[in-house]
């Protein structure tokens, strides 16, 4: 369903690993996203982490909405140079391919995953609204990965823009734009991250909001290996993140006990194989459980 019938088979998610896309979004993903040039971006997370404590402290009710404009601020400047506004439509886009996306990919929901031959059969069938779905989502799901392209072409022809990820891979040199392919591989990639970034970032974020508040020893044991590193009440640079210990283990348990999705993307097999005294057909579809 979201592969075919919404057209998703190109992105960074659903590509198969038989795919010479595949090796390509890998290098450049790699390349884009090293830890060298992670540590360019530090002080936008700092600022954006600024504007999150404030919200935090302004409204700590709605600290799921703090954290979701948070990811989106973030990786939407670092993907395309683009600066979120309170109530910005980018994060609504957000929510909304998320939803699609779970919708489209709920394993068992849809019979043409089990006999891809059916997206061949005409709209007008009786049985086939699934096809008119299809084609809705699709048009939705094509904001993700077209409108924040264009809007970085856009800006770059005026001259007026702040370097990101797409702007310094189609143009890799600063002066002459790179062919269509390779932009289209630029562009998914940046779609990639849009979409990777921002719902599992809340997820994770939320879901380690509410095991802290179910468990204080935890939250309070964390909270003096902070204040042992940086001091109490002073907030930690991202270069001193690799001296804390007690934290980083605590967000892998995290991880663990409320992982962001409870099933893994849908692999195929590539050759027969055997597990367990069960026997896996070549071209199944496998589903990991995560949880």
């Amino acid at each position: 369903m979201l592969h075919d019938v919404c057209d998703r088979r190109k992105t960074v998610f659903n590509v198969s690993s038989l795919d010479s896309r595949h090796k390509k979004y890998r290098k450049l993903l790699k390349t884009g996203l090293n830890a060298r040039v992670t540590q360019e971006y530090w002080p936008l997370l700092q600022s954006e982490l600024k504007v999150l404590l404030d919200g935090f402290a302004d409204n700590p009710k709605e600290f799921t909405k703090h954290i979701r404009r948070n990811a989106a601020a973030v990786i939407m400047k670092m993907a395309f140079g683009y600066t979120v506004t309170e109530n910005d439509p980018f994060i609504k886009v957000t929510e909304d391919t998320s939803k699609i996306s779970g919708l489209a990919m709920a394993p068992g929901r849809w019979l043409v995953d089990y006999f891809p031959i059916m997206r061949y059969l005409p709209s007008f069938l009786p049985g086939t609204g699934w096809k008119l779905q299809g084609e809705i989502w699709r048009q939705q799901l094509e904001g993700l990965s077209e409108v924040p392209h264009k809007w970085v072409k856009k800006q770059m022809e005026t001259g007026d823009f702040i370097e990101s990820f797409t702007s310094r891979y189609i143009r890799p040199n600063g002066i002459d734009m790179v062919d269509a392919e390779q932009e289209d591989i630029v562009k998914w990639c940046a779609g990639g991250l849009y979409a990777g970034a921002s719902d599992t970032t809340l997820c994770a974020l939320v879901s380690f909001i509410m095991l802290m508040a179910l468990n204080p020893p935890i939250q309070s044991k964390a909270q003096a290996e902070l204040d042992a590193l940086a001091g109490k009440g002073h907030v930690l640079q991202p270069s001193d993140l690799s001296k804390l210990e007690y934290l980083p283990a605590v967000m892998k348990e995290v991880l663990r006990y409320a992982p962001v999705a409870n099933l893994a993307l849908p692999h195929g097999v590539t050759q027969e194989d055997e597990y367990k005294g069960y026997r896996i057909p070549e071209g199944a579809t496998v589903i990991a459980n995560v949880w």
